[in-house]
């Protein structure tokens, strides 16, 4: 939690991409040691999320089709939230 308050300091004050980079690799460095923790290993949780990830906007191209491009921000995430509630 201390790390994502940094960053939305850094955020906030429109902080350099530095220190923005810095932040976010604090961050990922303590969501590996919570993984660590949990006997979870960061790597395999990562791919697996990034699979997820990969199922889900193909999901979206698919319902979208020829429209994708031209799809709203609003129209992809309501395409992204119904294959999410379909597909878990």
């Amino acid at each position: 939690e201390e790390e994502i308050i940094e960053i939305k300091e850094e955020i906030e004050i429109d902080g350099s991409a530095e220190r923005l980079r810095d932040e976010v690799g604090d961050l990922l460095f303590a969501v590996a040691n919570l993984a660590r923790h949990l006997k979870v290993d960061p790597e395999v949780a990562l791919r697996g999320g990034n699979d997820k990830f990969e199922k889900r906007f193909r999901a979206v191209e698919a319902k979208l089709g020829e429209e994708l491009e031209a799809a709203s921000l609003e129209e992809m995430e309501a395409a992204w939230q119904q294959v999410k509630s379909e597909n878990g």
